[in-house]
């Protein structure tokens, strides 16, 4: 059976939801870091992308009796939208000496602006949401830059 949902929660513990949520408030939670092999084919890269929604799907019972005892029969997915890569830097000032900045650029449609569409990545692979900051670049399109979130904000958090 399959399942779908707007919003997860990641193996870290951090909150995340997907474009077809819509209540989100103070910001956009459906950015996160992927592993991907670009066009290039030089290697999984982290990659900002957005995610179009979560899914859930569960193995039949007659695969799941052939599966090792520990392993669960549901696959968690996120199915995103990767943006192109580009080059991050680290910058101590901006963002701690552990974490990157990553940028992307609004192309206006989903096709323009994203290097792959509907990419299914397993949630316990994706490694961090992403604060995304729009800014006007000399070229007058819209720039998005993102800061991984390795700490914890406000919003959902799971019991202790």
């Amino acid at each position: 059976s399959v399942s779908v949902y707007k919003e997860a929660l990641l193996p870290g513990g951090h909150h995340v939801t997907s474009t077809s949520f819509t209540r989100a408030r103070s910001r956009d939670g459906s950015f996160v870091m992927v592993p991907f092999t670009g066009p290039r084919d030089d290697g999984v890269k982290s990659y900002a992308a957005r995610v179009s929604h979560y899914v859930q799907l569960s193995l039949p019972a007659g695969v799941h009796a052939q599966l090792p005892e520990e392993q669960s029969p549901v696959l968690l997915f996120a199915v995103c939208d990767v943006l192109p890569y580009l080059q991050p830097f680290d910058d101590e000032d901006i963002c701690g000496f552990d974490s990157i900045i990553l940028f992307g650029r609004d192309r206006g449609s989903r096709a323009a602006t994203f290097e792959q569409l509907d990419y299914p990545v397993l949630l316990g692979s994706v490694d961090s949401p992403l604060f995304r900051q729009e800014f006007q670049g000399q070229d007058g399109l819209t720039w998005w830059a993102f800061v991984p979130l390795y700490f914890r904000t406000g919003g959902k958090r799971r019991a202790v």
